[in-house]
């Protein structure tokens, strides 16, 4: 025997347990035999009604930029000036770009290119 838990819900229905009605053992009136109800013969094969489908819109493409296949790229170390890493962050921020294309591109401009040969 359980002993009985107080709650402070008294009769609340809370704590009753649900019952599930019985299902029905036949969906046949039982005033009707059984014998007697046959099924109804087939005349001409049904045909399934159709209804339209309304179209599908295509997706709207993202407004986000997909990330592009990163360049393999040397790590390096470079010490800046304060402004010089400011001024740096700003351009990239403001073109949309990463702080290292914005510097090779102008490292690229303005480094002075050498060709260095082999004396014989």
């Amino acid at each position: 025997m359980q002993p009985t838990r107080k709650t402070g819900l008294g009769d609340s229905l809370l704590l009753r347990r649900t019952e599930e009605p019985a299902p029905e053992a036949s969906a046949v009136s039982a005033d009707v035999p059984m014998a007697s109800v046959s099924p109804a013969p087939e005349s001409e094969p049904t045909v399934p009604v159709v209804t339209p489908i309304e179209p599908v819109l295509p997706r709207t493409t993202s407004t986000k930029k997909r990330k592009e296949q990163l360049v393999l790229r040397d790590r390096s170390t470079l010490y800046l000036e304060r402004s010089v890493n400011e001024q740096l962050r700003l351009v990239a921020r403001i073109e949309g770009r990463e702080r290292s294309e914005v510097a090779t591109d102008i490292l690229r401009k303005y480094l002075p290119k050498y060709r260095i040969e082999r004396e014989e």
